[in-house]
């Protein structure tokens, strides 16, 4: 019988330890699975679960940005996502998909990117909590944000423009 600390839910990929080709594993905490083979579903639901699942993953991107409202930093979590599907990459954790966090950290502590990355992916998510409340680490996000919003701003339309566009 499960207890409490059984995890209620796992999920086992075919990449997994004990993963099953083209199939999800779906293994309640008291031992109870459920299955499902890809090549048991229809060519339109198989179409709708890769949908799902493009929007689930370039969305994902996009979540330690959404508190913040940090546009510009959620719109290149999201390039770096798309990019990497397009060249085949499912997943890459080590450095070229950076957050500010991460930027924030190898500035701060003097490390590359890649190692200040390495480090953040052992981090329990307490950590990781308390490393984004540090005044230093704000100060230096803050900072990386107004970076993009300059950038930003070159690219954007004229205030002249706008405002003649509206009758000032």
């Amino acid at each position: 019988m499960a207890n409490e600390n059984t995890k209620f839910l796992s999920k086992i990929l075919p990449s997994d330890l004990g993963g099953k080709p083209s199939t999800v594993v779906f293994a309640l905490g008291n031992g109870t699975k459920l299955e499902l083979n890809l090549k048991d579903v229809s060519e339109e639901t198989y179409l709708q679960l890769a949908l799902h699942g493009l929007s689930q993953k370039v969305g994902d991107s996009t979540s330690s940005l959404s508190k913040d409202r940090d546009f510009s930093g959620a719109y290149a979590a999201m390039q770096q996502v798309v990019d990497n599907l397009r060249n085949g990459v499912w997943s890459n954790r080590a450095g070229s998909s950076t957050s500010d966090l991460v930027t924030a950290i190898a500035r701060i502590l003097k490390l590359t990117e890649e190692e200040a990355q390495a480090k953040v992916d052992t981090a329990t998510e307490e950590q990781i909590l308390a490393i984004k409340k540090n005044p230093q680490i704000k100060e230096v996000i803050t900072k990386l944000q107004a970076e993009r919003a300059k950038e930003a701003a070159k690219a954007a339309p004229k205030l002249d423009d706008l405002m003649k566009s509206i009758g000032l």
